[in-house]
């Protein structure tokens, strides 16, 4: 396990806290009832905890990556975190700590979320696709199984409490979550 990337994760996280604590974005005090702030997604939680273990455990691979997969899955995850960011700035119905509905211009915490997404799904991505045959992915499926909930589905819930009074959650973070699953257990997973 290579510890080192699971630190600098968790210091990207909190980078991104303090971001979101200058832009006024950190908190219901700061951003209103009508929000979700960086405290209060569970993703940002998800980040800090699940993927700072994620990112020790396939970094331990990183020297078996050749270069070539390295430059082809990080175009790859480049732009699905460019279509990610830019499908939440469109459909999100509240501001949240990445995310002003409804403007061009986004807030800072949004462009530097889109890249550490960048960054840390490119390692996850070759992890899955990359690595040769005998590394056990067990563990790390198992934390992004756990993630889902907490970073995709708790975001939905909570939004849809703050905007319809109820919380409940969509068929887009169903439809997401089903799909990652797949990926994970039934392509990812099953790789030699």
């Amino acid at each position: 396990m290579n510890y080192t990337f699971g630190i600098c994760n968790v210091l990207a996280v909190l980078i991104g806290s303090l971001i979101a604590l200058f832009e006024g974005r950190f908190d219901h005090a700061q951003m209103g009832p009508k929000a979700l702030p960086w405290l209060n997604h569970g993703g940002t939680w998800a980040d800090l905890v699940l993927v700072s273990i994620i990112m020790a455990l396939v970094m331990s691979y990183w020297s078996q990556w050749k270069s070539e997969d390295i430059v082809k899955y990080g175009i790859i995850c480049g732009l699905i975190s460019v279509a990610f960011h830019l499908m939440w700035a469109k459909t999100m119905p509240i501001a949240s700590h990445i995310v002003e509905p409804k403007v061009f211009s986004q807030p800072v915490g949004f462009y530097y979320h889109l890249l550490y997404t960048w960054v840390v799904l490119t390692p996850i991505v070759l992890f899955y696709f990359a690595t040769p045959p005998g590394a056990s992915k067990f563990w790390v499926s198992l934390l992004l199984t756990i993630y889902l909930p907490v970073a995709v589905m708790q975001p939905g819930w909570y939004v849809n409490k703050v905007v319809h009074g109820q919380g409940k959650i969509d068929l887009m973070a169903w439809a997401v979550t089903g799909v990652v699953l797949v990926l994970i257990w039934g392509v990812g997973y099953r790789r030699p």
